[in-house]
């Protein structure tokens, strides 16, 4: 295994427009830094000291998604800030879902590191409770990945060859998003 490398090359969030401490998301300011890093030939995108919330973020080549000691990133616990779908797996088969927390497909040389803190929020007030489990807070009538619209559909859409393209299970599907997920990345 190569350990990926990066440009000596840092894109603040704060300068595309990230607040800290506050309630506000920012997701745009995320994908702006990290749009901007790629475009100029990769580098390391910082996320400074201070709490930063957040919908998914997507990683695109040559980025390092660094957080310094003291930064926190705080997903959002509404689930429409991991739409639009995307391409992803559940469980081993792949479909079009919310998004992961953190996000890449088909890219090459990314990372993710640093001593700040990724906070995915999920507890028995949310993405806990879709598993369908008492022991994470689900109650009979509350929706879950076992109804039949969910995890089983999945796996016979699959069984059956339906395209990925085709296996649409974002919104009231509940089928909880990864944290993290390089697909069909390139890892060095």
């Amino acid at each position: 295994m190569v350990v990926p490398t990066f440009p000596k090359r840092t894109f603040n969030i704060l300068e595309y427009g990230a607040v800290k401490d506050g309630e506000a998301l920012n997701t745009a300011a995320f994908s702006e830094a990290i749009r901007a890093c790629s475009e100029e030939g990769g580098g390391t995108v910082l996320v400074p000291e201070g709490i930063f919330y957040s919908g998914a973020i997507h990683l695109l080549d040559n980025v390092n998604l660094h957080l310094e000691e003291g930064a926190e990133i705080k997903f959002s616990a509404d689930p429409d800030d991991f739409l639009p779908v995307v391409h992803t797996s559940w469980e081993g088969t792949e479909l079009m879902n919310y998004s992961p927390l953190i996000y890449a497909h088909g890219k090459t040389n990314i990372a993710v590191n640093g001593k700040g803190t990724l906070n995915g929020q999920a507890d028995t007030t949310n993405r806990w409770t879709w598993k369908g489990s008492e022991e994470y807070g689900w109650r009979e009538g509350m929706p879950s990945q076992l109804g039949e619209t969910s995890r089983d559909r999945l796996v016979d859409l699959a069984e059956e060859g339906l395209p990925v393209s085709e296996r649409d299970f974002g919104k009231n599907h509940f089928l909880r998003p990864s944290f993290v997920e390089f697909l069909g990345a390139i890892i060095f």
